[in-house]
C-alpha cells in the first residue's frame, strides 16, 4: 500500500470486476408491516430524542416473528430501533402516555418506561433482516398493539420520519425465543485508566436445557474487550469474548451451532474500558459518550 501510494496510487486493471459486497439479508415477502402512525420530527437542542411509538396489532391471534427487517424512515436520523411486545396492563399503560402527548408518540428513554414490555426485534445502522433459526420465533401477543422505540440522532439536523418493520410471521414454532438482557446498569468508570472492568453476575432460573441461538455484546466507544460466560456444577462455558472491541459491532451474531447449558447455573458478564484520556468518571447511560456493559441472546428453553 505505500509503495502503490509512494507511485500516485496508480489505477488497476480496469478490465478487472469492481468487487462489490455481499448484499444485505431481506425480508421480501413480509407477512405484515408495522408502521409508525404518522411522521414525526425529533426534537433538537439535545442531539438524542428517545421516542415511543404505539403501533398496531399484526393478528387478532397469537403467531411467532421469523423474520424481521426495519426500514428507517429517515436514515439520516435513525440511530436505532427496538420492538417490544406488551401485555393488557402494558398496552393500556403505552396507549395511555400516548394520549397525554401532544406530539406523536411520547418520550421514553432507556426503554419503553412500560413494566413486563419485551424485545421482538431491534435494528441498528447497516444490519438488514433477521432471519431467525428455522423452528424458531418470538411471540407476539394476539391482537395487543406494540411499542416501536426508536433513538433518533440529529447532529445531522432534524428531519421527518416514519419507521416502519417487515416481519414475517408463523402460525406456531417447535421453539418459543426470548430475547433476555443482562448487564451492570451501575457502572461508574474511574477517569485516566487504561484498563477499567465492569462486571455483573445472574442467577438463572431452573427452567430445563437453555439454547442459546444467538449473541449480541454491547459497549460504546470506551470499550477494549468484552466477555460472558456460564457457569453450572464447576463447568465454565464461554459464550461470548470480544478481545478487541469495536463499536461497530452492533447486532445479533449467530452461532454456527447453538449452546446448549443445563440452567440453573450463574452468568458472569465482563467488560473492560480505556478511560486515559478523560477527567470525569463515565456512568451507565444510552447516550454514546457514556457506557454500557450488555449481553444480550436469543435463547430458547422448554
Amino acid at each position: 500500500l505505500g509503495a502503490w501510494s509512494d507511485a500516485g496510487a496508480p489505477e488497476g486493471d480496469s478490465a478487472m470486476p469492481v468487487p462489490t459486497g455481499t448484499p444485505l439479508p431481506s425480508v421480501t415477502s413480509p407477512d405484515a408491516i408495522v408502521e409508525m402512525k404518522t411522521d414525526y420530527v425529533p426534537v433538537t437542542g439535545p442531539n438524542d430524542d428517545y421516542r415511543c411509538f404505539v403501533v398496531d396489532p399484526v393478528s387478532p391471534v397469537d403467531v411467532f416473528v421469523t423474520a424481521f427487517e426495519f426500514v428507517p424512515g429517515e436514515p439520516r436520523v435513525v440511530h436505532h430501533a427496538i420492538l417490544y411486545t406488551m401485555d393488557s396492563a402494558g398496552e393500556a399503560a403505552a396507549v395511555a402516555q400516548e394520549a397525554e402527548d401532544l406530539e406523536p408518540g411520547y418520550d421514553c428513554y432507556g426503554g419503553t418506561g412500560i413494566a413486563n414490555a419485551s424485545w421482538a426485534s431491534a435494528w441498528v445502522p447497516g444490519a438488514g433482516a433477521s432471519i431467525l433459526p428455522s423452528g424458531t420465533g418470538v411471540r407476539l401477543n394476539g391482537g395487543r398493539k406494540m411499542v416501536m422505540q426508536i433513538h433518533y440522532n440529529t447532529l445531522q439536523g432534524s428531519f421527518p420520519d416514519r419507521t416502519s418493520v417487515k416481519l414475517s410471521l408463523a402460525a406456531s414454532v417447535e421453539k418459543v425465543a426470548v430475547i433476555p438482557r443482562f448487564g451492570d446498569n451501575t457502572l461508574n468508570l474511574a477517569p485516566g485508566q487504561e484498563d477499567v472492568e465492569s462486571t455483573a453476575e445472574f442467577a438463572l432460573p431452573d427452567v430445563g436445557p437453555i439454547q442459546l441461538h444467538a449473541a449480541a455484546p454491547h459497549m460504546h466507544t470506551l470499550g477494549k474487550s468484552f466477555h460472558a460466560e456460564y457457569t453450572k456444577d464447576g463447568t465454565t462455558t464461554c459464550l461470548v469474548d470480544v478481545p478487541r472491541w469495536d463499536f461497530g459491532w452492533q447486532q445479533l451474531f449467530f452461532y454456527q451451532t447453538p449452546l446448549t447449558l443445563p440452567s440453573g447455573g450463574t452468568l458472569k458478564v465482563s467488560c473492560h474500558y480505556n478511560t486515559s484520556g478523560l477527567t470525569e468518571p463515565v456512568t451507565f447511560g444510552e447516550d454514546t459518550d457514556q457506557e454500557m456493559c450488555i449481553a444480550l441472546f436469543y435463547a430458547t428453553a422448554p
